[in-house]
């Protein structure tokens, strides 16, 4: 993943292999924090 960290607009988003029991709640509010982070940079 470091890799990655040179782009600066890239924007990793779902699992990216993260194996964890986790509860659907969990995950919307993941969804909704990456689209809160991302709806800036749409805008600009």
């Amino acid at each position: 993943m470091d890799y990655f960290a040179q782009f600066e607009n890239l924007r990793i988003t779902g699992r990216s292999a993260s194996f964890a029991y986790v509860h659907v709640h969990n995950l919307l509010r993941e969804g909704r924090n990456i689209v809160a982070e991302l709806a800036p940079v749409m805008a600009a």
